[in-house]
């Protein structure tokens, strides 16, 4: 029930005479009209910014005309004195409103009374039984997704569960959502990652839950943040063709010598794959003996999530260009062996120091040698 609701509810079966209804009003006139020279025109502006002085005497003759302390212990509410100055900025309109509604009534005018229908109906929400953490846990065990994405994810509903740890999952509103996501821009946390990671987590884990009928709305469905534009210094993320045959040129030259066996794999191999086959690295990285087949006499790997992971999630066999094995690389994983992680052991390590200025850049070098023109791809095929 809203502050005008109450207080016309509070005089229905006890009304008071018009000539106190219109003391209450001549003492608001006295007490702030008057006071402080100002008009009800003024006053009822929505445009209209009262200075602090002038907002504490309205807020001290509403505390005590409109009966405040009694409506919220009503309620059951009690506030901050920050929230209550807010709440009797608030309350001021709709209480005059009353007090000219509650005397039309005392001289027996009972017309329709227009002013409620203005008040948004209130919906009061049942508790799920559920806090955030037990949604996404309840989530993590329905859906099964990858490792990675509950790593990253868990971080999100951690901290969501820290800000709303004393509301049930179903009682947090839209406005709640939105503050949150405001709030957890930082300096060290962007509002791009708040966007595409925090807010995705949280609409999807909620979605969810409205979906099985553990909650009854979704109050990040249509939460967003700003996302500043960014400055980009080049035309694309990929990697150009002369970046690329730079790449491919170190890899053919002598390692230094402190480098080990499995940064010498790396360093030799993995680039010329990812270029060839369109996997990415980390699913190179993780490759089997036995996940390099030959079938029909055409050499292949195989890119499968018992070996690791996969983006897709999804198996695939991605065959392996002429080039490769005129480089020798069926040799090398000859050499190694077909043992289960053999050719892993040597293919591990920090790619990013070997080869990988930019991770967006690594993962498109497929994309570039396959869009760019035979002759770059025969300028490849020539570095060796």
């Amino acid at each position: 029930m809203n502050g005008y609701g109450w207080f016309i509810r509070e005089y229905e079966e006890d009304p008071l005479s018009s000539g106190d209804w219109d003391r209450i009003h001549d003492e608001i006139t006295r007490d702030i009209y008057t006071r402080f020279s100002l008009t009800e025109e003024e006053v009822y502006d929505p445009d209209w910014e009262p200075t602090p002085v002038v907002k504490r005497r309205i807020r001290e003759t509403l505390s005590s005309l409109a009966e405040v302390p009694q409506f919220l212990t009503f309620k059951g509410i009690t506030l901050t004195d920050e929230a209550s100055a807010q709440f009797l900025d608030a309350l001021h309109g709709d209480f005059v409103t009353a007090i000219g509604t509650l005397r039309r009534r005392s001289i027996g005018d009972y017309s329709p009374d227009k002013t409620p229908l203005k008040f948004p109906q209130f919906e009061h929400r049942k508790a799920s039984g559920m806090t955030v953490w037990a949604l996404f846990e309840a989530w993590v065990k329905e859906k099964k997704p990858r490792p990675q994405t509950v790593d990253r994810w868990r971080a999100v509903f951690l901290n969501l569960q820290g800000n709303f740890s004393d509301k049930d999952a179903n009682n947090i509103t839209e406005d709640d959502a939105r503050q949150w996501a405001k709030g957890s821009i930082t300096e060290d946390r962007s509002a791009q990652t708040v966007q595409e990671v925090w807010l995705n987590a949280a609409k999807t884990v909620f979605r969810r839950g409205k979906e099985t009928k553990h909650l009854d709305h979704n109050p990040f469905e249509t939460v967003k943040v700003t996302v500043p534009n960014k400055v980009r210094h080049r035309e694309t993320k990929a990697f150009t063709s002369e970046e690329i045959q730079t790449i491919l040129k170190a890899t053919l030259q002598e390692p230094p010598a402190r480098l080990s066996a499995h940064y010498r794999a790396t360093r030799r191999w993995v680039p010329w794959i990812c270029a060839y086959t369109g996997a990415r690295a980390g699913e190179i990285t993780q490759l089997r003996g036995s996940d390099v087949i030959e079938r029909d006499g055409v050499w292949a790997i195989r890119l499968a999530p018992e070996a690791g992971t996969i983006k897709t999630g999804e198996a695939r066999t991605a065959p392996l260009h002429a080039h490769l094995i005129e480089q020798g690389f069926i040799d090398f994983v000859k050499a190694v062996g077909t043992a289960p992680y053999s050719i892993s052991r040597l293919l591990v390590g920090s790619l990013s120091q070997a080869i990988q200025p930019n991770r967006d850049s690594l993962n498109r070098l497929r994309l570039v040698i396959t869009l760019q023109s035979g002759s770059v791809r025969s300028e490849l095929m020539t570095l060796n």
